[in-house]
């Protein structure tokens, strides 16, 4: 008698499960196809006039960044970077482009890093949740002034999250010695028009993560008719949807508003975790990932609702 062990006994669950959940879906979807359809448009909408705006331009920049950012193994700038972070000076241009471009690229840039030996493993596994935040364009121009009106909101909101991923990547930062590597890696040129091509397909590939989760979110309206619910099920899901929701829901600039705006934001949702695993090698840990980005999603909660009575 053979005994299967725990993976193999999992791999038979769910290869028994998939060809009911694929005719629970098919029937959902004819039978919902409207709520779903109505979330698809609204997710492309929203992401065609509010998001890809301003992250296109802000992909270009990102490449011309890499190419003229080159510290020396001296400067002033890593070594403020190395001593609180107690990581390499190969992962200093990837935080900085996560912190001002925002998702996939600080992730994509990590990536690189460690592709040629810029950093270890350890050190990317830290990296990815931290860079994997929305850009200040996404926040201070798409959040603050197009959903709440005020870009100062928007500033703020900025300031939350990022203030939460260095924090958290100060007190996790990793148990080894710093890297002997003394060198970053760089594009060797900018190249244009395979800048905008890879703009392009990087657009195209965030939209359709958009719209299928927008989508989700409209087969989920068709069950769940308590908006609040949904909205906090739709943090976890899709960003752009999330907030959208919260502003809509909360209104104005409410504290509480604020706060789940935040956490949203500091989460960043399920739709931008895959298009950073699409980057990140397979032996990387996504539990840590996942458990990192929930910390700063809650401590950004934490920070919006503690200072909008003061600040806003």
């Amino acid at each position: 008698m053979t005994v299967m062990t725990h993976s193999e006994r999992k791999r038979r669950i769910l290869n028994n499960a998939l060809p009911i959940i694929c005719v629970l879906l098919t029937i959902l979807m004819l039978l919902f196809g409207e709520d779903m359809k109505a979330g698809f448009i609204g997710g492309a909408r929203l992401a065609l006039l509010k998001i890809l705006p301003t992250l296109f331009p802000f992909f270009i920049l990102a490449d011309l960044w890499s190419t003229v950012f080159e510290p020396s193994s001296s400067s002033k700038e890593l070594h403020f970077f190395e001593k609180p972070f107690g990581v390499s000076k190969g992962a200093l241009s990837a935080f900085l482009i996560g912190m001002v471009c925002g998702f996939p690229l600080g992730v994509r840039s990590a990536v690189k890093q460690y592709e040629y030996e810029g950093i270890g493993q350890k050190e990317l596994e830290w990296l990815c949740p931290l860079v994997n935040n929305p850009s200040a364009a996404f926040v201070i121009s798409g959040i603050g002034a197009g959903l709440y009106g005020s870009i100062s909101v928007g500033v703020y909101l900025y300031l939350s999250v990022i203030f939460s991923a260095v924090l958290i990547g100060i007190f996790s930062r990793p148990s080894l010695k710093i890297s002997e590597k003394t060198h970053v890696i760089t594009r060797q040129s900018f190249n244009l028009t395979s800048s905008i091509r890879s703009a392009g397909m990087s657009s195209l590939a965030i939209l359709s993560y958009i719209v299928f989760f927008s989508a989700l979110i409209g087969l989920l309206r068709s069950f769940i008719k308590n908006e609040l619910l949904l909205t906090v099920i739709s943090c976890f899901l899709e960003i752009s949807s999330a907030c959208s929701m919260t502003a809509f829901q909360f209104g104005g600039t409410e504290p509480l508003s604020l706060a789940v705006c935040a956490f949203a934001l500091g989460f960043s949702g399920f739709s931008v975790h895959l298009q950073a695993f699409s980057f990140m090698p397979s032996s990387l840990s996504k539990k840590r990932y996942l458990f990192t980005k929930l910390l700063i999603g809650i401590l950004s909660t934490l920070i919006a609702f503690s200072f909008s009575f003061i600040v806003i």
